[in-house]
Order: C-alpha cells, then structure tokens, then sequence
C-alpha cells in the first residue's frame, strides 16, 4: 500500500499513474473538493489534516509500505510532517513535485525568497496589488501593507467559509476580494487585472500546473510588475519531477521483479523437455491466451467491462505495462458500445488503423470506417498551411462525423487537432480513443486528453501505436456484438 499525500492536478495524474501500474494506494487530501476530483477517478481517498502522531497512526493503519508526498510545493508543515512520520514507521519517504519554472530572465519579474520579502517589496509600490497567494499568509501582507494610504490590496483566493472569515478579521473590505476556484486562463487573468487596476501582481512559483506562467504572462502583457516568491528551501532525501522517474523509484522500492524479464522467465523453455506442438484451433489459441494473460497480469484495478479490453490490448502486442498503462473514461465503455450500435462513423488517422478493424461487426450496425489523411484536398491543404495532413484530416473528419468515433493510433498531431476541435465546441466525438506512438508530443497529447469531459480510452507514456488503437476498437465492436446477442 501507498500512502499518497495529494490534493495537487499532478498528484491526481500521478495517483492514475500508480493505479494502473498496479500499486495499491491511499490517496489523503485536506478539502472536500480535491477528494472529489479523486474519487470522480476511482481512487480510494481519506479527507483531513493530518499531525505526526495522526498520520503515523493512519500509516500503520492501512499497512502503507511507502509514503508518496505529492502535496503542493508550499505546503511546508505538510512535508515536514510527512518526513516526520516516515521516519517514526520506518518507511522509505519520496517525494514528487512539479518542475521549478525560471523567470529569471523575464523582465519586470522580481524573485524575493520569502513572503515578508514580497511584502516589503510591494510596500515601496503605489496602486493596487493583487495577492494571488492563498489565504494563509495573508496576514504578513495585510501587517505590512494594509494601512498604507496609496495601496489597495486585493486578495484572490478559494471560494471558502474559513478563508473568507480570515479575510474578514484581517479587515479586508468585500470589494477588494475575489474568491473564485481556478483554473485562471490568460484572458481571465487579463480581465481580472484590468477590473482592478491592477499595478502589482504577488505570486509564489508554484510550477507550471499551477498556472503561475498565466498569471505572469498576462502580467507582463499589461505592463504590470510581478513579484514572485520562490518555493521553500528543504531537504527531502529522494526527490523527483518527472512521473517516468517517481515510477520506476516506487517499482524499485516494492522489489517488483521488471514485467519484461517475468515474462522471458515465463517463455523460456526447459531444454531438457520435449517440446510439444502448440494448440492447432484458432479459438482454442486465443482461448489459451487470454487465460495465460489474465494468470500473469494478476491483481489490476480495471472494472469488469474494462479489462476486456486490457486483455486484447495485451494479447495483439505481448505488452503487459502497455495493458496496465491503459485509462479509461468512467463513461468510456459504454459510450463507445452505444455509438457502434447507432452505427456512428469510426474515423482512423492511418490507413493501418483502418485496416485492421473489424468491419463486418461495425457494418451489422450499419457503421463504416473512414481514413482521410490519403486524400489529395487534405495534402494540398496541409502544404499550403505548412501543418501535418493529420491535422487537416481531423479537421475534414469532423465536418462528416461530428460525433463518431476517433480512433489514433499513429500521429499524436491528429489527437492533439481532436482535443482542440473538442474544447472549440466544433465537435462532440461519442468516444475517442487515442493511443498514439512516439517520442514527440505523444505521451503530452494523451495527458491533454484525459482533461477532457468526453468519453475516452488512451495509455499513459510513449508506448501505443496502430495495433493498440485497432485491439480497443474490435474489442469494444466485439462487446457490442455480443450485447445485442
């Protein structure tokens, strides 16, 4: 079991990481919302702070063999306790955290290393400042910076009863606070700083999913200053901000012997035994192994309707981390078995993916499988933009079949055209599955998808490619089939 310190987006990535790897965890988070959005996930979440003593007590409690802290980068006392409480059970401490961001070379930006520094710095400006801080030190700012006669402090923060109580014992009027729950794009940021004249804006770095780099942008754009606290100085021991890292640390940890190696043990045959010819029975083969598969693959978090199609993702490329890769859309699975049965178009990026799906069983429902990236208007319109002919592809593919099924398995710019044509309103896909392959823009394409409200079906990390996209479409074509019988 891992106890997850989260309550962060990445930590919530990094929790889906760990679940389809296979590890058990525990997911703790201080607010009702950020459990929310864990549990919206299928992950197991407990909701409180947490002292030494309390969460020593939940670690021996839930027989966690390692504490994961994922929490923010300026949540000190957190950290501190974390270590605290490893140390006190004997358990291994890691800990995972967004990348730092640089703005050293930005101008108008001023780094300070500590809120009394931005403080004090803010204190030597005139006009409005807006503290995008959070609300537990903003007590340092309202001491410093409150009665100065020719500053207006604005306060931005969560649209909570204990942090609206604080800002009204602080003395803080109505009108100069803004409690609103983010994300904060470039244009709302921009709005915000002109509704309030804003001449300062105090921001801590916080990293890039924290949407920091919006704030200053927008900041900078105006011509407005930018103060930026810099995260707290410590000492964590094992530190990580990369997933693929934080990953193979924790398989390192559990003593979990390498898939790829299970597997060669598994194929490697005694040379003194007589080798027997395999089963001859195309079903009986298949039969054969789907059971070998489900035997290794062992305990997994997928559902039932799910892991049919994990199973013949694993059978099509022998890739068992590929298979526990694979994350779904709660709605994933029926969505895309009811789009089959209406008979929606299903859209491949490839000719490849094209033709390996299984047509007989979309043509029973009266559906079709269509590839435009060939087309000769899709080529001449992609050299004369000076864009991929996937993008222009997606782009003709939507105008034909607004809501089919999307299925990539090749170019991570057709997904990433598909996410764009989706949070642009100018398509409603019933289900996409994007399984791209490659070294550049793949895994970061399949991370933009999962922020989607549609239903999806990709994997995390490079790995994918024509034969997974074609393994999920025939295995949900072939759940539809066997549904109407």
């Amino acid at each position: 079991m891992i106890f997850l310190m989260a309550g962060t987006r990445d930590a919530r990535d990094l929790a889906i990481r760990l679940r389809a790897a296979g590890h058990p965890l525990l997911a703790s988070v201080v607010t009702d919302s950020a459990a929310a959005s864990l549990t919206a996930a299928g992950l197991s979440v407990r909701v409180g702070r947490l002292d030494e003593t309390a969460m020593a007590a939940s670690l021996r409690e839930t027989g966690a063999k390692l504490l994961l802290d994922a929490s923010h980068p300026f949540a000190v006392d957190a950290h501190h306790t974390a270590m605290a409480a490893a140390a006190q059970c004997g358990l291994p401490y890691l800990r995972f955290e967004r990348p730092h961001q640089d703005f050293s070379g930005q101008g108008g930006v001023t780094g300070v290393d500590s809120y009394e520094a931005a403080a004090d710095q803010a204190a030597l400006h005139q006009g409005s400042v807006m503290l995008t801080t959070g609300a537990k030190t903003v007590a340092v700012f309202t001491e410093r910076l409150l009665g100065n006669p020719n500053l207006r402090l604005v306060i931005r923060l969560l649209p909570r009863a204990d942090n609206l109580e604080r800002c009204q014992q602080l003395g803080i009027a109505q009108n100069n606070i803004i409690a609103m729950q983010g994300p904060f794009t470039y244009d709302l940021n921009r709005a915000l700083y002109a509704h309030y004249g804003t001449t300062l804006m105090i921001t801590k770095e916080s990293g890039a999913v924290g949407a920091v780099d919006e704030k200053v942008r927008a900041a900078h754009d105006m011509g407005i200053p930018v103060i930026v606290i810099g995260r707290p100085k410590l000492s964590y021991g094992r530190a990580f901000t990369q997933l693929e890292e934080v990953l193979c640390e924790v398989n390192r940890l559990r003593g979990e012997t390498s898939p790829a190696k299970t597997r060669r043990e598994h194929a490697q045959m005694d040379l003194d035994t007589e080798f027997q010819p395999p089963i001859g029975v195309p079903q009986d083969i298949e039969t054969k192994s789907f059971q070998i598969i489900t035997e290794e693959l062992g305990p997994h978090p997928f559902t039932a309707d799910q892991f049919p199609v994990v199973r013949r993702v694993i059978h099509a490329t022998a890739d068992f981390d590929l298979g526990r890769s694979l994350v779904f859309h709660p709605a994933a699975i029926a969505a895309g078995m009811a789009a089959i049965r209406r008979g929606e178009i299903v859209v491949a990026d490839v000719q490849m993916v094209q033709a390996g799906i299984s047509k007989g069983r979309l043509e029973k429902f009266g559906g079709d499988v269509r590839v435009y990236i060939a087309h000769s208007d899709v080529a001449a319109s992609a050299q004369q933009e000076g864009i991929t002919r996937a993008i222009v592809a997606m782009r003709k593919a939507v105008l034909e079949a607004p809501q089919g099924i999307f299925v990539i398995g090749n170019a991570p710019t057709a997904l990433l055209e598909i996410i764009h044509l989706v949070k642009t309103g100018q398509a409603q896909p019933s289900l996409i599955v994007g399984v791209p392959v490659g070294f550049v823009s793949a895994a970061e394409a399949k991370a933009e998808l999962v922020k989607l409200e549609v239903p999806f079906i990709t994997n995390q990390g490079r790995k994918g490619g024509s034969p997974v996209a074609v393994a999920i479409l025939n295995a949900l074509s072939l759940l539809a089939e066997n549904l109407q019988s």
